[in-house]
């Protein structure tokens, strides 16, 4: 396919010169005449393709926006996040959660996560202060998760000593039969 990308790119950026007096074309010039063509149907069906995915893009866009409550006609922010984060500054308001990308209410307690690392780097430095808080960092456990660490973890060193597949994922044992694929 490359090779054709190039022969097409070689054609279209250097127009063929046929010279005037020409009676019948040769069978090369014949073969060239026909791969360009060939090329520029390709490149049409391409250029077709690009814009049905540019489209879908901007379709997917559109619903992503409306979905974390940014609109672009506005440029406002979601009323529900401004809510949780004025909410969660007045909950622990001696620490600077920096910014963060989503605050996610949990029962009672809420998660935040971030996008930057340095940010959430900034944020774990004051994780002392945290403590005893209903507040806690996206790849961290819940409260109630840590608890059940330890009976989570021994569920899966026995389920592995029974010979089945075992991880703790997400502050829960995650416990399946191997599966054998027969041909």
């Amino acid at each position: 396919m490359e090779g054709r990308k190039s022969f097409a790119s070689a054609l279209l950026h250097k127009p063929l010169s046929i010279p005037a007096p020409v009676n019948k074309p040769t069978a090369w010039e014949s073969y060239l005449l026909q791969e360009l063509k060939k090329l520029q149907g390709e490149m049409a069906a391409m250029k077709h393709e690009i814009n049905k995915k540019d489209e879908q893009i901007a379709r997917l866009q559109q619903k992503l926006d409306e979905t974390q409550g940014n609109s672009k006609q506005t440029g406002t922010e979601s009323p529900n996040k401004v809510d949780l984060a004025t909410q969660l500054s007045e909950v622990v308001p001696f620490i600077n959660l920096g910014s963060p990308v989503f605050i996610t209410p949990k029962g009672t307690q809420a998660r935040v996560s971030y996008f930057d690392m340095s940010d959430k780097i900034a944020v774990m430095k004051q994780a002392k202060s945290l403590q005893g808080t209903k507040v806690w960092i996206a790849d961290e456990l819940t409260p109630l998760q840590l608890k059940n660490r330890q009976a989570e973890l021994t569920k899966v060193r026995e389920a592995r000593k029974n010979g089945k597949w075992a991880v703790y994922r997400g502050g829960q044992a995650i416990i399946r039969d191997f599966h054998t694929h027969t041909t």
